[in-house]
């Protein structure tokens, strides 16, 4: 048996039973929304720090890919600079090595020259004991002559120590610039060398084990820019998804949370004209 507040009727006591039911309706969703909103709240705070996570491994790869084209074209030039050292250094050495061998000749033209002095000079002296006509200047000259011949001799050979002095030098100078050019070489092709796939690339650029056969620097560079970028895009689609979600639990949320104050409004009045009845 129902009993009623005084001053109740029987059909207001309904239409209030039905106005409660409506708002505890109202409160479930609201609570119900709610909790999809704080969900969706920790999710996008997760997704967003993983996007920030993400951007920050893109903008770390794009400069490390920068600073590998920056190293790759200082190689080029430092292989140009030294090629044409190295062209430099053989066509000096050539010339060096051609005027030892000018000098060395010149040496012996020079002791040639001497021995025809003396034998002329010893000749002349011979003659002279039978000829008084000879002039006694004629034999100074011979003299001099051998003597300055002599001179040159050692100035020339002095000369030519230097040149074979300046030989020695060009020649391990050349020897340092082919080693510089090999080297260069062996470089440039470890740091231009490909790796076979991407995806080995890009778990190369992710590890901190060096390699000495495997893709050279630029390709893990170009792979590591490639992979975070990817990486970056993946994130970046996730996030706006989550954050679409969240705008649409939040407008739900809203909307439920309209109604809840509709329900309640219209109890309240409903309540407080049964009352006044």
């Amino acid at each position: 048996m129902n009993y009623f507040t005084p001053g109740i009727a029987y059909l207001e006591k309904s239409q209030l039973d039905y106005l409660a039911a409506k708002v505890a309706e109202a409160q479930y969703q609201v609570s119900q929304q709610q909790a999809t909103v704080n969900a969706l709240e920790t999710k996008s705070t997760a997704f967003n720090a993983f996007l920030a996570s993400a951007d920050s491994d893109k903008q770390t790869a794009l400069a490390n890919l920068n600073q590998a084209h920056d190293i790759h074209s200082g190689l080029k030039g430092l292989t140009a600079s030294t090629a044409s050292a190295q062209t430099q250094c053989d066509k000096a050495y050539s010339k060096t090595f051609e005027t030892a061998d000018e000098m060395a000749n010149l040496v012996n033209k020079l002791i040639f020259a001497v021995e025809i002095f003396e034998k002329f000079g010893d000749m002349v002296n011979k003659h002279k004991v039978n000829n008084v006509f000879i002039p006694d200047s004629l034999i100074s000259q011979i003299s001099k002559g051998t003597t300055d011949a002599n001179n040159a001799i050692a100035l020339t050979l002095t000369a030519l120590q230097s040149c074979y002095a300046a030989e020695a030098t060009a020649l391990r100078s050349k020897r340092v610039i082919q080693l510089q050019v090999d080297q260069l070489s062996e470089l440039v092709a470890r740091f231009e060398a490909e790796s076979d796939s991407t995806i080995s690339a890009a778990e190369s650029a992710t590890d901190n084990t060096p390699l000495l056969d495997g893709p050279g620097l630029l390709s893990l560079s170009k792979a590591a820019d490639t992979f975070f970028g990817e990486r970056y895009r993946e994130a970046l689609v996730a996030n706006t998804t989550v954050n679409k979600q969240l705008a649409y639990a939040q407008q739900m949320l809203g909307k439920a949370t309209t109604s809840l104050n509709s329900w309640q409004s219209g109890l309240a009045a409903a309540t407080a004209a049964a009352f006044a009845a």
